[in-house]
Order: C-alpha cells, then structure tokens, then sequence
C-alpha cells in the first residue's frame, strides 16, 4: 500500500511540469525593473563618492607603549 502511493507520488510529481503563472511573471518581471534602477542609481552614487573623497593621513609623533609586568 505504500508502495503504491510512493510510486504514484514520484509519477505525478515528474508527469506535473509546473509552468510560470502568469500574473507572477508580470508582478516579478516589474519589481525587478524597480530592483535594477535602484541598483544603477546607488552604483552611480557610489562611484560619484568616490571621485569626491580625499583622504589623508598624517603621521602624529612616535609613542611607545609600554607593557606592564602583571
């Protein structure tokens, strides 16, 4: 009896092909649009920043940290 609704299972499971719904499709296809345009415009605020930064540094004096016998 198991056996039986295994095999069933496994047969319906491969002779089902699940296809895309449609509505889905459209949903995705325009929340990906949305997802892409945010990319580009935080790519191209990225790389605006990183013609603008200048970053320096400056050596102060030499210190020396002692360790302590504990």
């Amino acid at each position: 009896m198991g056996a039986a609704v295994g095999v069933a299972g496994f047969v319906g499971f491969f002779a089902h092909k699940p296809r895309p719904l449609e509505a889905n499709v459209r949903a995705n296809a325009s929340q990906r649009d949305a997802w892409r345009k945010k990319l580009d415009a935080v790519k191209a605020e990225n790389a605006t920043r990183l013609r603008t930064v200048r970053l320096v540094v400056r050596a102060g004096p030499e210190t020396i940290a002692e360790r302590g016998s504990e």
